[in-house]
């Protein structure tokens, strides 16, 4: 991920062991746009839902802060967070 460089308005995809979230800031700091599956331990508060179409396999959509001392120091800001069946 260090050696990556980051444009504008690309997605980028990573693995659930490369969750790094430091690393992910520096991307949505470029404007930039990532997937990561997240994992069993991911711990979140949720801000606000939006709707979403079922019909569609998409289970919900919303946007999330981080919680945890050491993970709201590496990414303050919020996340969408969506569970797809």
């Amino acid at each position: 991920m260090d050696e990556l460089k980051y444009e504008s308005e690309s997605f980028y995809l990573f693995d659930r062991a490369y969750i790094d979230y430091e690393r992910l800031y520096t991307i949505h700091k470029t404007k930039a746009f990532f997937v990561v599956r997240d994992k069993n331990n991911f711990k979140f508060k949720r801000h606000y839902s939006m709707k979403c179409d079922k019909t569609k396999g998409v289970c919900c959509d919303q946007i999330v802060v981080l919680i945890g001392f050491y993970t709201v120091k590496d990414y303050p800001d919020k996340i969408m967070k969506n569970k797809i069946l």
